[in-house]
């Protein structure tokens, strides 16, 4: 039976654009460069390994753990789109229908209770939205991103939301955030704040909180910015290093 990870699988591969500049060349998303950062490799073997050793696959342990996140993430997604009339959001609508057709019902009464979080918490902080889904390439550092959301607060401020599905949020979040805040800032209008909206992971009926908002200072955004273009830069130069070598065929 196909899961909704198997269904998020689909879209996420049928969305999926290359980044383009100017002269038609492909560049780097933001998440592959953030993978030359490997903070968390030791972390996640250690998973992986104490899974293996008692009996569980996981690959799927990791997908059923992220179905209710999962799920709890489109239904924001589709709100926001519905609430800004984009072009895209009949599309998320019934994508959202197709991941609900599959879902356990524990996880759609805990999405709807996210997505109702999320509206308090924008009502509460008088969110005006703005964007979402805003897809941009900077030329100069030769990177694409796609922005979740850009809202206004009530001092008319604008500012970035970041969602992530994630046990943790970690620096490496913290550093993606900050390569949004600053393409965004220069190639459209400058923000003045940034949070990130973490969705949890491992959600039952019984959790307190599906959302919990943070809010990123501007201390950590140009921290994080400076590790973000030394990725960058590492990018480039493994391309140069592992050039004329198979790394993935054995002699």
């Amino acid at each position: 039976m196909d899961t909704i990870k198997d269904s998020m699988k689909e879209l996420s591969v049928s969305k999926k654009k290359p980044y383009l500049d100017k002269d038609g060349n492909k560049i780097p998303a933001t998440t592959q460069i953030l993978k030359n950062l490997g903070w968390n490799t030791d972390a996640l073997i250690g998973w992986a390994r104490k899974l293996a050793l008692q009996g569980i696959d996981p690959y799927k342990q990791r997908d059923s753990a992220a179905d209710a996140g999962t799920l709890t993430h489109k239904y924001i997604e589709t709100w926001i789109k519905e609430t800004l009339g984009h072009e895209g959001s009949e599309q998320t609508k019934k994508e959202l229908e197709e991941l609900k057709s599959k879902a356990e019902f524990d996880w759609i009464i805990i999405a709807e209770r996210g997505l109702q979080e999320f509206q308090t918490w924008c009502d509460i902080n008088k969110f005006s939205l703005k964007e979402t889904e805003t897809k941009l390439v900077d030329e100069d550092n030769k990177y694409g991103l796609t922005i979740d959301c850009i809202a206004k607060d009530e001092n008319n401020q604008l500012g970035i939301i970041d969602f992530k599905t994630s046990k943790y949020v970690t620096a490496e979040h913290v550093i993606q955030l900050a390569a949004y805040f600053k393409g965004y800032s220069k190639l459209k209008e400058p923000l003045m704040w940034a949070k990130i909206v973490h969705i949890q992971k491992d959600l039952t009926k019984e959790v307190e909180q599906v959302i919990v908002p943070y809010d990123i200072p501007i201390n950590k955004i140009n921290t994080g910015w400076e590790v973000f273009v030394r990725l960058r830069q590492i990018h480039d130069a493994r391309q140069i290093l592992e050039e004329g070598f198979d790394l993935y065929k054995k002699k």
